[in-house]
């Protein structure tokens, strides 16, 4: 899991970017970096380690631009090292990536065979340069990236920059979250909108086989046809709360400690006088015909369907395959 962000305005990008991040930094803290526009070029600069590592580099840095993207990363493809932090790309794209690119393998022999070299080990290049690929072949973002989506398998939420597109974000997803928000100072693509505090109280969620585009002044959708797609925004808490560590030392140790704050919260969700109610609506005749459960879970929640699986057993008597 990672964290991305982008930011196009009427202020200066950084700070906004490096805001963002730092309630971000709950999705992964291994490296972190920014892309962003200025003198007529995209430059990136990355840096090992936390976030305030890629702070102490941009500190003191005379960078003038009002449009980039960001990235915290929890490392997956290549260790957690300065090459491999995001973003990735070219003169000419830039991309910040969370997820997993099943076929990037395939798609690096592709263009290794295509005059393309790579500088990381991640699948992330692999996504950026494909995109350079296709950029270069229709010179128009969006059509490049629905090219890229239909080239591409796994889960990923994607932000890209392109040079000759100054001022504007592309964003796309499939299994990811990724949203778009009205800023009073401009708009952002973000993976939390809770991580985003100058907001205007609506946001558009980006919808699979959508493109948005983000500029300072508009947010527009494609299809993938490249078609526009008019949607109404969602209202939000204009008071939500924003992921920090507080007092703790590490994101991992504040979750630790909220665990029996957040087990008490999910389960009296689902409290419904003395029962629990989890919203399936079966009859009793039909759960009683149940002959096994399958339990759907990855990482820690996978762990905890180990353990339910004994407890499930011996209540009900019927099989659990986690």
């Amino acid at each position: 899991m990672c964290g991305i962000v982008g930011f196009s305005g009427r202020t200066q990008a950084i700070p906004v970017l490096l805001d963002v991040l730092t309630h971000l930094e709950y999705r992964g803290y291994d490296s972190s970096g920014v892309a962003f526009f200025e003198d007529g070029r995209i430059k990136m600069i990355k840096a090992k380690g936390s976030l305030d590592n890629l702070k102490a580099k941009l500190e003191g840095e005379p960078i003038n631009s009002n449009c980039g993207i960001g990235h915290t990363r929890w490392a997956t493809h290549g260790n957690p090292t300065e090459r491999n932090a995001h973003p990735h790309g070219t003169h000419r794209v830039a991309v910040v990536h969370n997820g997993i690119i099943e076929n990037a393998e395939e798609i690096r022999v592709f263009l290794l065979a295509n005059g393309y070299n790579f500088l990381s080990d991640t699948d992330t290049e692999v996504c950026a340069k494909l995109l350079d690929y296709y950029f270069g072949r229709t010179g128009d973002p969006v059509h490049a990236v629905n090219k890229l989506v239909r080239k591409i398998s796994g889960s990923y939420a994607i932000c890209a920059v392109f040079y000759d597109f100054p001022g504007r974000i592309y964003a796309f997803r499939k299994g990811n979250p990724l949203v778009v928000a009205e800023g009073k100072n401009g708009n952002f693509v973000c993976s939390d909108i809770s991580a985003v505090s100058d907001t205007s109280g609506e946001y558009y969620p980006v919808e699979e086989g959508e493109v948005a585009e983000v500029s300072c002044e508009c947010i527009g959708f494609y299809d993938s046809f490249a078609n526009p797609v008019s949607k109404a925004p969602i209202r939000h808490e204009a008071h939500h709360s924003r992921s920090d560590k507080g007092d703790y030392e590490h994101f991992m140790h504040k979750e630790i400690f909220e665990e029996p704050e957040a087990v008490r919260k999910t389960v009296s969700s689902l409290l419904d006088g003395d029962a629990i109610n989890l919203g399936i609506n079966l009859s009793d005749e039909a759960l009683k015909s149940l002959t096994a459960l399958h339990i759907v879970a990855c990482g820690t929640a996978y762990n905890a369907s180990l353990v339910a699986k004994y407890t499930i057993e011996a209540l009900s008597g019927i099989p659990v395959y986690p």
